[in-house]
């Protein structure tokens, strides 16, 4: 009797974490999937070209995971701000906690930066700012900060308007597979592979 009685508590208990797993999987993979179609959009725009009306749309495509700060967003200035991420997976033990955001700006009723960023635990990181086309910035700027002889611990990537489509490609190329691999990335160059070594 007590042998049955410890089995069906030990079958509940395997049927629950299996509900749970499958719970958490569905939002890390949900969160991943919003992440990189979020990625995809953004690398639609244009700054200096792009309007209100375009990161209008891709708040109201991305209310769930975006949020208005200042609770203001009008032609003449909205920050537009995205967030998704593996808490589930990472509360049950299964992966790091990561996150990835992203933002948009309007000011005048043009596009006037865009930036996106992913942080993990241990702390691993990769950011990437986009901002009008400046004669006295570089259009293309690359910096790792190197955890040990294999490994970035962080990468920071800035461009302008003035970039080429190769260079933008490269700085929004973020690996959200991350989000979802057990066990999480363990490298920046894994979040955002742009060096092909330290």
């Amino acid at each position: 009797m007590r042998r049955k009685i410890a089995l069906t508590i030990l079958g509940g208990a395997a049927l629950l974490f299996s509900i749970l797993l499958t719970c958490a999987l569905g939002q890390a993979y949900r969160a991943r999937a919003e992440g990189d179609a979020f990625l995809s959009d953004v690398r639609g725009l244009r700054v200096g070209q792009s309007t209100y009306d375009d990161v209008l749309r891709i708040q109201t495509k991305y209310k769930s995971y975006s949020s208005v700060e200042g609770n203001r967003c009008d032609r003449d200035l909205c920050d537009v701000d995205f967030l998704s991420g593996n808490k589930w997976l990472y509360e049950l033990g299964l992966v790091p906690g990561a996150m990835f955001t992203g933002g948009v700006r309007v000011r005048g009723g043009v596009l006037t930066r865009i930036s996106v960023g992913f942080l993990s635990a241990p702390p691993y990181g990769a950011a990437t700012e986009e901002i009008p086309a400046d004669p006295s910035v570089s259009p293309y700027e690359v910096h790792g900060r190197v955890y040990s002889s294999e490994t970035y611990a962080f990468i920071s990537v800035r461009i302008t308007s003035a970039a080429s489509e190769d260079e933008r490609q490269k700085a929004y190329a973020y690996n959200l597979a991350c989000l979802t691999k057990l066990g999480g990335c363990k490298n920046a160059n894994e979040i955002l592979p742009i060096f092909k070594h330290p």
